[in-house]
C-alpha cells in the first residue's frame, strides 16, 4: 500500500466510511440464522396479529411502536422472515459509527476513527444489532441526537437540530427508559459544570463570565436561527412521536391525539410502576459489570483511561468526554435499579457513551506506542512492545468475543458466566430443520400442520387483545407457524396425539417435566408410526421441546 494511499485512509471521512462498511457487512452476514429468541418472537407475533387485524394501540409489554410499524411495512413489502424482522436494528446498528464524524470538533481524528471503531466493533453492540430487540435502537438514536446537537453548536449550523430532534423522538418510539436518558445527561452535565467551576477556581478564572462572554458573541441572527430551528425540532419531535403512537384505524383525529398522548402515559405509568422492581440492588449491579467485563473489557478499559488522561493528563480537558463519561457511568449504576430483569442487552445503554472516553483512550495508546516506535533508543521499544502487546490483545480479546458470540455459537447457554451475553430465553440448540420443515410442509397440507401436545401448550382460549396464556408457553414457536400460515391444533388427550395426522406433534410435559413422561404418553406410539423424535430447549437450558415428524416430513431433510 502507497504512503499517499495509507495517509488519505488515516483521514477520519473515508476510515469511518471503510468502518462502517465494514460494520454492515458484520451485522448483515447470516442475520436470519439464529432461532428467535422468546421476545423476539413475543413481538414478532404481535406484528403478525397487527398486520392481520389492522389494529393497533400501545401496549408497554412490546415496548414502544418503532418494530411494529416499520417491520410491519417491510412484512407487508417481502414477507416475513427472520432476517427481515432483524433488518432495521442491524441497519441502525451498522450505521452508527458515522455519528463519529459529527464529533470532529470534539475529537481528534485518531479519535474519531477508534469511536467509529468501537461502535462497530463491540461484541456487545454487534450481538444485539443482530437481535430484534428496542435496545440497540434506543442507544443509537439518543447518542445520534446528542452528536447532532453538538454538531450544530460546534459547526454554527442550526438546521442540525432538526435531525438531532428526530433521532429524540425515534429513540422514544422504541422503549420506555428514553425517559431515563434526560436525567442521564442532566446528571452528567451538572458533573462536568461542577468540574469545570473547580478548575476555574484553580486558574484564578470566573467560569460563569466566561460563559455570559461566550453567549454575548452570539450575535442575534445567530440567536434566532437556533430559536427557530428549535422550533421545528419540537414540531418535528411532536409530530414524529404522534405518528407513532396514534392507535389504529384512525377513527378521528381527537382520538389519535387522545391515544397517543393520554392513552400512552396511562399505560406508561403502569410500567413505571411496575419497573421499579422490589429486588436487591447488589446482584443487579454485579450483573451488569459482569456483562460489561465479559463483553466490552477492552471499551471499558479504554474509557476509564481516556477519561482519566483527559482529566488529568493536560490542561486541555474536554467536557465532551467527561459528559459521555459520566453519562455511561449512571446507566452502569441506575439500570440494576430501574430494570426488573437481568438481561445483557440493557448493558448497550452503558456502552455506547463509554465508547467515547474509550476513543480518546485508544487513540492516545496508539499515539504512544507509535511516538515509542520512533524513537528507536531502548525505552522505545519496550514502550512499542508493550503499546503494541496491548493493542493485539485489546483486538483479540474483541474479535474472539465478537466471532464466538455472533457467528459461533450465539445460542450457546454457556457464553460467559451466568449468560452474561446469551440470556436465559434464547432457546439453544440448532432447531432450523425442524422449523424448516413446518414451513415447507404447511402450504401442501390439508389438516393440522402442528399439534401441540401437554397441559402448558394447550389452551381453549382464544387470542382477543391478548394471546391465550398457551401462546406465551409456546414462544418463540408461535411466530414460526404463524408466518408459514400454519394450521395448529392442540390436545391434552394422549390417544388424540398417538393418532393424528399432523406432520409435526410438539410435546411438552406438565410443570415442564423430562422426556420419560413424553414417551410414556405419546413418545412410544408415534414412534411406532415412524415419527422421528428431536429434543430441543425451550429456553437456554431447561424446558425440553419434542418435535416428532412424520415420516415423509424426516425424509424431507428435518
Amino acid at each position: 500500500m502507497s504512503r499517499s494511499l495509507r495517509t488519505r485512509l488515516a483521514r477520519p471521512v473515508p476510515a469511518v466510511a471503510a468502518v462502517t462498511a465494514m460494520a454492515l457487512l458484520a451485522r448483515l452476514w447470516a442475520l436470519g440464522w439464529r432461532v428467535f429468541h422468546q421476545d423476539e418472537g413475543r413481538v414478532g407475533g404481535w406484528i403478525l396479529r397487527y398486520m392481520e387485524t389492522g389494529a393497533w394501540e400501545y401496549r408497554p409489554i412490546i415496548h414502544g411502536p418503532f418494530i411494529p410499524h416499520v417491520n410491519g411495512v417491510l412484512f407487508s413489502w417481502f414477507g416475513a422472515s427472520d432476517f427481515l424482522a432483524r433488518f432495521p436494528m442491524a441497519l441502525v446498528g451498522g450505521l452508527l459509527p458515522l455519528t463519529a464524524l459529527l464529533l470532529r470538533e470534539r475529537l481528534r481524528d485518531s479519535e474519531v476513527v477508534a469511536l467509529a471503531v468501537f461502535l462497530a466493533a463491540n461484541p456487545l453492540l454487534l450481538y444485539y444489532s443482530r437481535f430484534m430487540r428496542n435496545d440497540m435502537l434506543i442507544a443509537a438514536f439518543m447518542f445520534a441526537a446528542v452528536a447532532f446537537a453538538v454538531r450544530a453548536y460546534d459547526a454554527e449550523r442550526p438546521l442540525l437540530l432538526v435531525p438531532a430532534a428526530l433521532a429524540f423522538a425515534l429513540a422514544f418510539t422504541t422503549k420506555e427508559n428514553a425517559l431515563a436518558y434526560p436525567i442521564s445527561w442532566v446528571g452528567a452535565g451538572v458533573l462536568v459544570f461542577d468540574a469545570r467551576v473547580l478548575l476555574a477556581r484553580e486558574r484564578g478564572t470566573d467560569v460563569l463570565a466566561a460563559a455570559r462572554e461566550r453567549v454575548g458573541e452570539l450575535d442575534a441572527a445567530r440567536l434566532s436561527g437556533f430559536a427557530v430551528a428549535a422550533v421545528g425540532g419540537l414540531f418535528v419531535f411532536a409530530g414524529t412521536f404522534l405518528a407513532f403512537y396514534a392507535p389504529l384505524p384512525v377513527t378521528s383525529p381527537v382520538d389519535a391525539l387522545t391515544g397517543a398522548t393520554v392513552g400512552v402515559w396511562d399505560k406508561l405509568d403502569t410500567w413505571l410502576s411496575a419497573g421499579m422492581r422490589d429486588h436487591a440492588y447488589i446482584p443487579y449491579f454485579i450483573y451488569y459489570a459482569k456483562v460489561l467485563a465479559y463483553t466490552s473489557l477492552p471499551l471499558a478499559a479504554f474509557a476509564a483511561a481516556g477519561f482519566l488522561a483527559d482529566r488529568y493528563g493536560g490542561s486541555d480537558t474536554r467536557g465532551f468526554v467527561g459528559f459521555c463519561f459520566f453519562w455511561g457511568l449512571s446507566g452502569l449504576f441506575g439500570y440494576p435499579l430501574i430494570t426488573d430483569i437481568t438481561a445483557p442487552w440493557s448493558a448497550i445503554n452503558v456502552a455506547v457513551p463509554l465508547a467515547v472516553p474509550a476513543a480518546v483512550g485508544l487513540a492516545g495508546l496508539w499515539r504512544l506506542t507509535r511516538r515509542a516506535y520512533e524513537r528507536r533508543d531502548r525505552p522505545g521499544t519496550v514502550g512499542f512492545a508493550l503499546g503494541a502487546a496491548t493493542l493485539v490483545l485489546a483486538a483479540a480479546i474483541g474479535g474472539g468475543v465478537a466471532a464466538e458470540t455472533s457467528y459461533l455459537n450465539p445460542q450457546s447457554p454457556d457464553l460467559g458466566e451466568d449468560g452474561v451475553m446469551v440470556q436465559y430465553a434464547q432457546p439453544a440448540g440448532e432447531m432450523q430443520p425442524v422449523l424448516r420443515s413446518i414451513e415447507r410442509e404447511a402450504p401442501a397440507n390439508a389438516g393440522t400442520d402442528v399439534l401441540y401436545y401437554g397441559d402448558k401448550l394447550s389452551d381453549d382460549e382464544v387470542w382477543d387483545e391478548d394471546p391465550p396464556p398457551a401462546w406465551f408457553d409456546r414462544l418463540p414457536l408461535p411466530w414460526y407457524t404463524e408466518k408459514a400460515n400454519a394450521t395448529v391444533d392442540d390436545t391434552t388427550n394422549a390417544s388424540v396425539a398417538c393418532g393424528t395426522d399432523a406432520p409435526v406433534v410438539i410435546a411438552l410435559n406438565p410443570g415442564h417435566g423430562g422426556p420419560e413422561l413424553v414417551a410414556d404418553d405419546v413418545g412410544d406410539c408415534l414412534r411406532e408410526r415412524g415419527y422421528t423424535e428431536s429434543v430441543y430447549q425451550q429456553y437456554q437450558s431447561n424446558r425440553p421441546l419434542h418435535f416428532f415428524l412424520a415420516p415423509g416430513v424426516a425424509e424431507n431433510g428435518a
